[in-house]
């Protein structure tokens, strides 16, 4: 199983043999270019994947409520929204 940030990786390789294959070197270099901002990114999504596994108890404050809040063996979904969505304000 691949993680999405490797999938994208693939994808963009299999992009820049295309355009390398047709001739294009500079798409290829482009797309080369973002391979190699996404695999600079690998760590830190492994980082990430191990912290939500490792995640027994999720202490996160809340602004809008003023509040700590204790979230003991958080889901998956819970734990996402706690670490990673951006408050629309």
């Amino acid at each position: 199983m691949k993680t999405a940030m490797q999938e994208m990786i693939d994808w963009l390789k299999s992009q820049e043999s295309i355009c390398l294959q047709n001739g294009n070197q500079y798409h290829a270099d482009f797309l080369n270019g973002h391979i190699l901002v996404a695999l600079s990114l690998l760590e830190k999504e492994k980082q990430q994947i191990v912290d939500s596994f490792d995640s027994d108890l999720i202490y996160d404050y809340d602004q809008r409520l003023c509040i700590e809040t204790d979230i003991t063996l958080a889901g998956g979904e819970i734990y996402y929204n706690l670490k990673y969505t951006e408050d629309d304000k």
